[in-house]
C-alpha cells in the first residue's frame, strides 16, 4: 500500500557478495538498517551503498493484476 501512495522508490541491485544484506532487509522484526549505508534517490527512495546497479523510480500509472497492483 505504501508503493500506491508514495509517488516514487528505488531498487537496488546487489553484487552476489551480498546474500547476507539481502537477506537482512528481507528479515521482520529487527533494525534492518542500522549500519546500512544508503543515500536518498530522486524519487525518494534509498539508494543501498555500496551496490551493483539501482533504479531511481517515479510512480507513473497503476494497473490492476488480479491479486496484485503493477506500477
Amino acid at each position: 500500500d505504501k508503493l500506491l501512495t508514495c509517488g516514487g522508490f528505488t531498487v537496488s541491485i546487489l553484487r552476489d557478495d551480498q546474500a547476507s544484506l539481502s537477506t537482512r532487509l528481507a528479515t521482520r522484526g529487527i533494525d534492518k538498517w542500522e549500519g546500512v549505508s544508503h543515500r536518498p534517490g530522486l524519487a525518494g527512495g534509498l539508494i543501498l551503498e555500496p551496490h551493483l546497479a539501482w533504479f531511481d523510480c517515479a510512480t507513473h500509472a497503476f494497473q490492476d493484476g488480479g491479486d496484485h497492483t503493477i506500477l
